[in-house]
């Protein structure tokens, strides 16, 4: 199992990060029971192993530290910003998909700052003509899959809308959303 430091350091307290931190060691070392103990701590907390499985959570913290160059300052603000763009995009009681998808925006939403970024980067230090078109194309296709994310979250919406049906002088009239 490789060492997720992101996963530690976010533990709901410290003596959840200090056991897993030693459980981590202990399994990376090929203990056999460390595994077993690992699997009933993961049983007595699962918003622990929710959290380490969670490969979006850690993409996501990838996309950050690209955007933030080491940065404390704009990488706590960026946490920041993610955490209320999936909170809104969610919405008030999202079910699983909504939440998915609010998810998948913002980490489109990374990728697509990222690209905007790198292509300023890269004029203030000069580029070839052949670079300039590169980032460009990163951009577009950052923003296409951005859009489409969000597009699909409308149309999830608008599929989770239940029609409504009136009868007027004998005629059924189905109103959809």
């Amino acid at each position: 199992m490789g060492r997720s430091i992101a996963v530690i350091a976010d533990a709901e307290n410290k003596e959840w990060a200090s056991r897993l931190s030693k459980l981590i060691d202990r399994t990376d070392k090929g203990e056999k029971a460390a595994i077993a103990e690992l699997r009933q701590f993961f049983d007595e907390t699962p918003s622990l192993w929710e959290q380490c499985g969670n490969f979006a959570v850690q993409a996501e913290q990838a996309w950050v530290g690209l955007l933030d160059r080491g940065n404390p300052v704009v990488n706590e603000a960026l946490c920041r910003k993610l955490k209320r763009m999936k909170a809104e995009l969610a919405g008030a009681e999202p079910n699983p998909l909504e939440r998915l998808l609010a998810e998948r925006i913002a980490a489109c939403w990374l990728q697509v700052q990222f690209a905007d970024a790198k292509y300023a980067w890269s004029l203030n230090h000069g580029m070839s003509l052949e670079q300039g078109d590169y980032y460009q194309r990163c951009q577009g296709r950052a923003h296409r899959r951005y859009l489409s994310a969000i597009r699909t979250l409308a149309q999830v919406r608008r599929l989770l809308k239940p029609a409504v049906q009136l009868n007027v002088a004998e005629r059924q009239v189905n109103i959809a959303n």
